[in-house]
């Protein structure tokens, strides 16, 4: 297959999971051979970005246009990229979380990235969402959300399930730096928000009466809150606030189990990644994306119903005395050498 040109739009890189997958897409893409270029809509960089990324940032979302920000703005700012877009050949456009600008590019092999769960949208949400999607083509990172935006009413011209490709080599080198945390512990890796249910999470923690420690790794809005939380439960000597790694590899490796207690994703990759590490897995079955993983891998003993705070704490001690032993048959299909080649098909 010939190679190809491939451009990648995003806000920026925030230290989100979406993020992540962009970096480790183009970067794969790159290392194939392919010509890939990553333009950022403003200079906001948390991620580590691989060496063999050039990154342009065109700087279109600042104050001013997040002050004024409407349709007018958008279409402005959507003209400075498309300027910029015109300049050079380009095979593939693939717009990540920068849709609202994106919806005004025109090009003949452009996608939209999707990476959420879109089935309990409002009813003004999703008359924005067939705004902006109906006849075009869509990529969705995961049945579960290529499945919730059919089930809206959106029409799109085309709608593609690529799962996320994890980068191996990249995440066990970065595991290979350790982690701080001296004894046993469970992690979740995930922001601070109502969205993620840490609340949900410290109540089974301590409905579970383990010993191993938790550990929270991310930042977020609701930080105070729930160290007060974990206060009010009485188990805040043992609830560790890590705050948000640009390298949590060590952390997932070394941990008994990685937790998952969002209400809502999109394909949750730190489930994945925490495979590739050899660590266990416990979630919580919201929409979209942790049914998919944990039966893919044999795991689905440890999925339990959205919410269940009693079945999530039996869950911890079952994984606290015999935690399950994981190996390459519970990722391969989110190798690179699987997931790259259906986007150089594009």
């Amino acid at each position: 297959m010939a190679n190809k040109s491939f451009v990648f739009i995003i806000d920026d890189l925030y230290g989100g999971g979406a993020e992540k997958v962009l970096l480790t897409v183009a970067s794969g893409l790159a290392s194939r051979g392919n010509n890939v270029q990553v333009w950022l809509l403003r200079n906001k960089i948390e991620h580590k970005v691989p060496d063999n990324l050039d990154l342009t940032i065109l700087d279109i979302i600042n104050p001013f246009t997040k002050a004024f920000d409407n349709t007018l703005i958008q279409q402005w700012q959507a003209l400075r990229v498309q300027r910029e877009l015109d300049k050079q050949q380009v095979d593939v456009l693939i717009c990540c979380s920068s849709d609202k600008i994106g919806v005004y590019l025109k090009h003949p092999n452009q996608y939209f990235w999707l990476h959420a769960d879109y089935s309990e949208s409002k009813a003004k949400h999703i008359a924005k969402f067939k705004r902006r999607y109906n006849g075009k083509h869509l990529l969705c990172v995961s049945d579960g959300v290529a499945n919730s935006i059919s089930a809206i009413g959106v029409n799109p011209a085309s709608n593609k399930v690529l799962w996320n490709p994890i980068d191996y080599e990249f995440i066990q080198q970065e595991a290979a730096h350790g982690s701080p945390i001296s004894g046993e512990y469970f992690v979740c890796v995930a922001a601070l928000e109502g969205r993620k249910g840490h609340k949900e999470l410290l109540d089974a923690y301590a409905k579970s009466g383990v010993d191993e420690q938790l550990v929270l790794l991310g930042k977020g809005q609701i930080e105070a809150e729930l160290k007060q939380y974990a206060i009010d439960l009485e188990i805040a000597d043992k609830v560790v606030f890590a705050g948000f790694k640009t390298n949590p590899y060590g952390y997932i490796k070394h941990a008994k189990a990685l937790l998952l207690s969002s209400k809502k994703e999109g394909a949750p990759l730190v489930l994945v990644e925490a495979l590739m590490l050899g660590t266990p897995l416990l979630a919580m079955d919201c929409p979209s994306g942790p049914k998919e993983i944990l039966s893919y891998a044999g795991l689905t003993d440890y999925l339990v119903a959205l919410g269940d705070v009693e079945a999530f704490a039996e869950g911890l001690q079952k994984l606290s005395a015999e935690p399950p032993k994981i190996d390459e048959t519970c990722y391969q299909q989110f190798l690179p050498e699987n997931a790259l080649k259906e986007f150089e098909r594009l």
